[in-house]
């Protein structure tokens, strides 16, 4: 593309604009002003600012300004849409925990806009419906992203730079300037702009840098796919419950499948020519031909921690990946059959339709008709519903993943269920402070001690343990536990069970020790050797007894000094 097609100023106008916005947003933040704790606002003016001035600056050009500015209208409806839609689910401001929402939100409007982009600049360009133009487009506008990136942040270096050296002779102005957002934030954004502008022009170290990718990936492929087939024959002799017991299984499978369709679309591209000899090329799609195996495998993994553990928003998204990752895989192997050594050719026509089915996805994931907070809230009140079990219940994840999805759930088992299991009104309460009513602070110790398993069952627990146990509750309510244990056994050898709770966190877990100095409990940590994500302490028990092992290494006293080893060579 000839500079002189790209128009400049508009380009750094729209990055000046950027950066103005995105700074006088900040000021209002800062100082608490509108859009403060606004979250409708909040996701629709940063969604908007953030997204259309980059897909502009991408894909403008003076050829194309008419279709550009009427793609990206298109474009801002629907980001104004899907913002409203997310900024809602925040709804009671104050009650709702945002992180999780927020972060699901930009990842999949980065992917969502990314792709996008694609597919608005081939139209806008008047170019064919052929791969290539949008082969060529991914690729160009990564590249240009990653670079413009590193360029802002070397502009970024060099501001800090100038602010330390004549803050050393004794001028802060510089680096009181540089920390205001209001300067920053326009500073870094036409930096940003100007970036782009610099390597859009160059087109020939983008493709350049295409190339080499094309280069590396065409020595791994066939070392990916070799490990693949080895991993495929070793499973019948291992079994699929050594994968599970990772506690990463599906992870993994995902991964690997992913792994493979990455490098075989960037060694294949277009599918124009062949890139390796022939017998090569043939046991490559060979191998390919065994990527729905890994579907099937990561199907059963999922089948299975749903079936056991519900529906979560983490496992609705590894539902979607599985679904496109296996669709390549379907597709790509029913062309080897319909084509053999041919069947690269066909893979445009598939990543084409795969992609506009990834971008329809992500833009239904974030609208109310495929909202997996909503999917994942139901599941938990269908699993209670079920055996009106208090366990299939999660306040935790309700408050901190699901939004007004789990708000909602929550106060729909206050109403439904207020008369029959006053401990599920207690643990809403707990969570959402919400309902206008006071917590009743015996229901929710009873609802704390209901949920704690002692061991061994008959053991005597020391007067005011509990309660000191439930006082401590600011470390067991702000992180999701599927178990908390109370073991009472002798491990100084005084002949008096010594108190250890133990929190079961899924993939990790806390301990401590409680002793007694007066009337107080006091608690110290304890620290847990081993891998603690391959079972639950539950799976563990149902095993093995506890048992009290006497340390290797015996502690070093030095006056008021003590050395010991943790765990151990």
């Amino acid at each position: 593309m000839n500079t002189v097609t790209i128009p400049q100023r508009t380009i750094l106008l729209a990055g000046l604009l950027q950066g103005l916005a995105l700074g006088m947003l900040g000021v209002q933040l800062d100082a608490q002003l509108w859009p403060f704790e606004q979250p409708v606002w909040l996701f629709l003016l940063y969604s908007l600012t953030l997204t259309i001035p980059c897909m502009l600056q991408l894909g403008l050009r003076t050829d194309n300004r008419r279709r550009m500015y009427i793609g990206l209208t298109v474009v801002a409806v629907l980001l104004a849409c899907l913002s409203i839609y997310i900024g809602l689910q925040l709804l009671p401001v104050g009650q709702l925990y945002d992180h999780h929402i927020t972060f699901n939100f930009i990842c999949s409007m980065t992917v969502l806009c990314f792709f996008g982009q694609s597919y608005l600049q081939r139209w806008a360009d008047r170019q064919s419906n052929c791969y290539a133009p949008l082969f060529q487009s991914v690729w160009r506008n990564l590249f240009i992203l990653l670079l413009s990136m590193l360029f802002t942040l070397i502009v970024w270096v060099l501001m800090m730079l100038w602010a330390e050296l004549f803050k050393l002779i004794g001028i802060d102005f510089f680096r009181e300037l540089f920390r205001r957002i209001w300067f920053y934030n326009p500073v870094l954004a036409l930096a940003f702009a100007g970036g782009i502008l610099l390597f859009r022009s160059l087109e020939s170290l983008l493709d350049t840098l295409v190339s080499l990718l094309r280069v590396f990936s065409q020595w791994l492929l066939p070392l990916l796919v070799i490990m693949a087939v080895l991993f495929l024959l070793a499973l019948p002799f291992t079994g699929l419950q050594a994968l599970w017991n990772t506690g990463k299984g599906t992870v993994l499978v995902l991964s690997l499948q992913g792994g493979l369709l990455f490098f075989l679309n960037a060694v294949y591209q277009c599918g124009d020519r062949r890139v390796y000899g022939l017998w090569l090329h043939r046991i490559i799609y060979a191998g390919c031909l065994l990527l729905p195996v890994f579907s099937l495998i990561a199907a059963y993994g999922l089948y299975l921690r749903i079936q056991q553990y519900g529906f979560t928003v983490e496992r609705g998204w590894a539902l979607m990946i599985w679904a496109f990752l296996a669709s390549l895989a379907l597709s790509y192997g029913w062309q080897i059959l319909r084509r053999w050594d041919a069947w690269p050719t066909a893979i445009g026509r598939t990543n084409s339709a795969i992609g506009i089915l990834l971008i329809i996805s992500l833009i239904l994931l974030n609208s109310p008709v495929l909202d997996f907070r909503k999917i994942s809230a139901n599941d938990q009140v269908a699993r209670y519903e079920e055996n009106h079990d208090v366990n299939a219940i999660d306040p935790w994840y309700l408050f901190y993943h699901l939004g007004r999805s789990g708000y909602l759930a929550a106060e729909q088992l206050k109403q439904q269920y207020k008369d029959d299991d006053a401990l599920i009104l207690a643990l809403a309460d707990n969570q959402y402070h919400g309902g206008g009513r006071e917590v009743d602070e015996g229901l929710l110790q009873q609802s704390f001690e209901r949920q704690l398993s002692v061991y061994p069952p008959q053991a005597e627990i020391p007067d005011g343990l509990l309660e000191a146990l439930y006082n401590a509750r600011d470390e067991w309510r702000g992180n999701q536990q599927i178990g908390r244990y109370l073991f009472m056994i002798d491990l100084n050898n005084d002949q008096q069970a010594d108190p250890v709770f133990i929190e079961d966190h899924d993939s990790w877990a806390s301990a401590s020790l409680w002793q007694q100095r007066g009337i107080q409990w006091q608690s110290r940590r304890l620290y847990i050797e081993g891998e603690w994500s391959l079972k639950t302490l539950q799976e563990r028990m149902n095993n093995v007894e506890p048992q009290v092992i006497t340390p290797t290494w015996d502690n070093l006293k030095i006056d008021d000094l003590v050395i010991w080893l943790q765990g151990g060579f």
